[in-house]
């Protein structure tokens, strides 16, 4: 016969929210206790990430890679990894340019 699991054998599974932030010094990763009602904002405040970002750069977030415009009102679900975004240093189509021009390949190789 199958025994029966009582409150006191189920294991309690804490379920946390992930907050993620990368820059020149290293790499941030924060673990929240996860709530029902959790807001996006109110996970970075708690995180204390916030005082890492520089002054005056505007606040960008995405969860798993996919931004979220109003951090504010969006529910975090649990398991949920909230990125801190940052600007780009370099222009990328100025990066390939560069790039293409030193190690040309194909047609573009000969001189004609």
């Amino acid at each position: 016969m199958a025994e029966q699991l009582t409150a006191e054998k189920t294991p309690v599974e804490k379920k946390t929210v992930q907050v993620a932030y990368v820059d020149a010094t290293g790499q941030y990763l924060v673990n929240i206790e996860w709530q029902a009602s959790l807001t996006a904002m109110q996970a970075l405040a708690q995180s204390g990430l916030l005082a890492k970002l520089p002054a005056g750069q505007p606040l960008a977030v995405g969860i798993f890679g996919v931004r979220v415009d109003q951090p504010e009102q969006y529910l975090l679900q649990a398991g949920d990894r909230l990125e801190i975004y940052r600007p780009l240093t370099r222009d990328p189509m100025a990066v390939r340019r560069k790039r293409a021009a030193a190690h040309p390949v194909g047609r573009l190789k000969r001189k004609l």
